[in-house]
């Protein structure tokens, strides 16, 4: 008898009826099926009739040759065991027929137990060539299904591109994707292929009686179920094995393969079609973690954006009621004094009164120009510069600032080298610290420290001995808005456009508090400065307050 994986039906292929005959019953007597046929077209139509696992061909055949009868019905069955039967051999015959594709071959009179040898030798082969064959399939189905699953997050598609290549690869016309939005959710249907509405509703409602939770095995084995639909409207039954999707945190899904009255051996073992659902529930967990974290971005970023504009009203509520109140100061006192002008009061010395006006009007001017500086940038000349004359001018503008508590001390050489820069400009620097400086001691009174002095380039370092700078606002005191005074005792430009100053002349500006009391600021201007009346324009657009900062004003 023929072991389990032996051919059953063997085609003789020999005009010699008795040696034909012979053969078949010795084959017959061994548990195989045998036909015999006298010559090619008769070989060939009754191969093409029954599918003969081998075929015993006599080389020496009338008409054409065994050779050629090999040869056809090794096209018609690349898988068929042939063996020649030859009553004179040669080697050119020999190396002829096995190049043709056959297994081996034996010399009539024929030796049963080397004809025997041969067919299980054949067996054999194609039982090893079927297990590579059935290898490389489960191979290149994992493979595929692995690229497929893994190489998207848009769930629909991909779970669509993925049910679709399974059932190609498996040879069966339909299966099917239901995901489950989280543990005992409802299965959804979210991709199928050769299922109809009707039978894809049905599955659905089977589905949600199951129990996704593996019973053994861990998701590396799954179980698998088969299931029967379709049959109760007189249709044909549709029989498809249903397999739980178990990911990393647990049930994510089903998976289902079949179609119309199909076999077991149609699908491919249990392990197989487990290690494709793992694949696919694996997808199906990290397509849900990224729908997951897609939703919470878009909230976070709705979130933010809220943040960002409450943050720009609060910014220009602060700017708005502090440059009101700015404003109104200067205009109260021209009113006031255009009032008086225009009523001819008597004992009021007009002289004095225009000259208030004046100054008001021109503080006025002063904070609006301030306004536009920080917005648009202004225009920088840069010429010869003496730093004595700045310096002293400074201190002449800043004298109405300085309470009679403060004493100024000067730490100055006899003469600076002469730079390139704004006189104006660096004045307004000089003044805006030295008034900050002024108004932090207060009433109190204190000290106040201008020293320089001179390297490769000018460092100038003005403190005071008031109460410093709190070290939460340390960092921020050059941003745009910020200000630590009350409202209408600042608009929070004065240190930023400082700021963007003293970087449009190449030098830098730091604050910080002194061991022993009060604040410092420093500043380093080169003494190398580009060439006489070059233009520039502030860069307060480069100062590092102004980089991004998730739209946060202050």
């Amino acid at each position: 008898m023929p072991d389990g994986c032996a051919p059953t039906s063997v085609l003789i292929v020999d005009d010699n009826a008795a040696a034909a005959r012979t053969l078949s019953v010795v084959l017959r007597a061994e548990g195989y099926y045998a036909d015999c046929a006298s010559d090619a077209t008769e070989a060939l139509d009754m191969a093409r009739g029954q599918p003969y696992g081998a075929a015993l061909i006599d080389i020496g055949l009338p008409g054409r040759s065994g050779l050629d009868v090999l040869g056809d019905l090794k096209a018609e069955r690349p898988e068929l065991i042939a063996i020649m039967v030859t009553g004179q051999a040669s080697a050119e015959s020999s190396i002829e027929a096995l190049n043709r594709g056959a297994g081996g071959y034996v010399q009539k009179p024929v030796d049963v137990r080397q004809l025997l040898g041969l067919l299980r030798s054949g067996v054999e082969k194609q039982r090893l060539e079927a297990d590579n064959r059935r290898m490389l399939r489960r191979l290149s189905l994992l493979y595929a299904v692995g690229a497929q699953a893994g190489g998207g997050l848009e769930a629909c598609t991909t779970l669509q591109e993925t049910i679709s290549l399974v059932a190609s690869l498996l040879d069966l016309p339909a299966g099917g994707i239901w995901w489950m939005r989280g543990e005992g959710a409802v299965p959804l249907p979210v991709a199928s292929v050769g299922l109809s509405e009707a039978l894809t509703a049905e599955v659905t409602a089977r589905l949600a009686a199951l129990d996704p939770t593996p019973a053994s095995g861990g998701h590396q084995c799954p179980p698998w179920r088969d299931i029967e639909v379709g049959h109760h409207n007189g249709s044909a039954c549709w029989r498809l094995r249903v397999i739980p999707l178990q990911g990393h945190q647990g049930a994510v899904g089903y998976m289902a393969v079949g179609g119309p009255d199909w076999v077991d051996d149609q699908v491919e073992e249990a392990e197989v079609l487990s290690a494709v659902a793992w694949q696919v529930a694996v997808a199906m967990e990290n397509m849900r973690l990224y729908e997951d974290l897609r939703v919470a971005l878009e909230r976070l970023q709705e979130a933010q954006a809220q943040v960002v504009q409450a943050e720009k009203l609060s910014a220009v509520g602060r700017v708005v009621s502090g440059v009101a109140h700015e404003l109104n100061n200067p205009l109260m006192v021209i009113l006031g004094y255009a009032d008086l002008l225009r009523d001819d009061h008597d004992g009021l010395d007009t002289r004095e009164a225009a000259d208030r006006i004046f100054t008001h009007a021109q503080r006025a001017g002063q904070i609006i120009e301030g306004l536009l500086a920080f917005s648009r940038g202004a225009r920088t000349v840069l010429r010869p510069v003496d730093l004595s004359q700045v310096i002293g001018d400074s201190l002449d503008a800043t004298e109405r600032h300085r309470i009679p508590g403060v004493v100024l001390q000067l730490g100055l050489p006899g003469s600076f080298p002469t730079i390139q820069g704004d006189p104006g400009a660096l004045q307004q620097v000089l003044t805006n610290i030295i008034a900050n400086a002024c108004q932090a001691m207060g009433e109190a009174g204190g000290v106040l420290t201008l020293t320089a002095g001179i390297s490769d380039e000018i460092t100038l370092r003005i403190t005071d001995t008031g109460p410093g700078i709190p070290d939460e606002v340390l960092g921020r005191i050059f941003e745009p808005f910020f200000t630590t005074k009350g409202v209408g005792q600042g608009t929070g430009l004065g240190l930023s456009i400082v700021h963007g100053i003293v970087r449009d002349h190449g030098g830098e500006i730091t604050a910080d508090n002194r061991p022993e009391g009060g604040a410092v600021f420093t500043i380093r201007l080169p003494i190398r400065q580009p060439e006489p009346d070059v233009v520039r324009t502030e860069a307060v657009q480069d100062a590092p307050w102004l980089q991004p900062t998730g739209g946060e004003l202050n």
